[in-house]
């Protein structure tokens, strides 16, 4: 879930190297992530969040 990240991402990457981003989401099923990191989300992880959010 966003906010509670996990040691590895959907699709395998390590998440000690990443930043945490205080950004929330408008409304369940709307963009998890900030604008700017658009192009940097995996099409992968971004359907696995939004089937539970």
């Amino acid at each position: 879930m966003p906010g509670n990240p996990a040691t590895v991402t959907v699709c395998g990457l390590d998440t000690a190297g990443m930043a945490v981003d205080p950004w929330r989401q408008a409304a369940p099923g709307k963009r998890w992530y900030p604008p700017g990191l658009a192009r940097h989300v995996c099409p992968r992880c971004d359907r696995a969040v939004r089937s539970v959010t």
